[in-house]
């Protein structure tokens, strides 16, 4: 079991010696400990969205239940941003698994977890993120700075391009004369 000592070591760790961190993370042989540093983040989350809305509204169940929503919609966008991602890093040459990029993407969106509430720190949190996920992917599945780059910029790119042509011809076509 993670103790909140060791959550904030290795948060800060990770915020400042990501290589290190991500290299010394190898270690670890399950899924559990980026589960459950992913967990205390989103209730680190929680508390931060719930007193930062107080505040704004000055009316606590709006606030717990915005907090609670921001929370369920972070926990599902960072599984699936790991199971996809997964999918281009396995296409770009990572064949070290997928607790690898799991671990990568947990870990890595920390900073954004944490701040998604506060305003204009959660752009700045977020980009950092997503720099300690491509540190991650780097470390984890000893890929180069070109494969991880393909693989976590330039192929999700190239995808939502294409997802966004096809929904600009079905909105068309929606429209067109029959």
């Amino acid at each position: 079991m993670m103790s909140v000592t060791l959550y904030f070591k290795k948060l800060v760790k990770m915020l400042f010696e990501p290589t290190a961190f991500f290299t010394h993370i190898k270690e670890e042989k399950s899924y559990a400990p980026a589960f459950i540093f992913l967990f205390i983040s989103l209730f680190i989350s929680l508390i931060v969205t719930f007193i930062l809305d107080f505040i704004k509204y000055r009316m606590v169940l709006p606030s717990l239940y915005s907090a609670g929503i921001v929370v369920v919609v972070l926990f599902i966008s960072v599984n699936v941003t790991a199971l996809v991602g997964h999918l281009f890093v396995y296409i770009c040459g990572g064949r070290k698994g997928l607790m690898r990029t799991y671990q990568s993407v947990l870990y890595g969106s920390a900073p954004s977890i944490i701040f998604v509430a506060v305003p204009g720190l959660s752009y700045i949190a977020g980009l950092y993120g997503w720099i300690l996920q491509f540190t991650g992917l780097e470390r984890l599945h000893e890929l180069s700075f070109w494969r991880v780059l393909l693989a976590w910029l330039v192929l999700p790119l190239i995808l939502g391009a294409l997802l966004g042509i096809i929904g600009a011809f079905y909105i068309a076509s929606m429209f067109a004369p029959i």
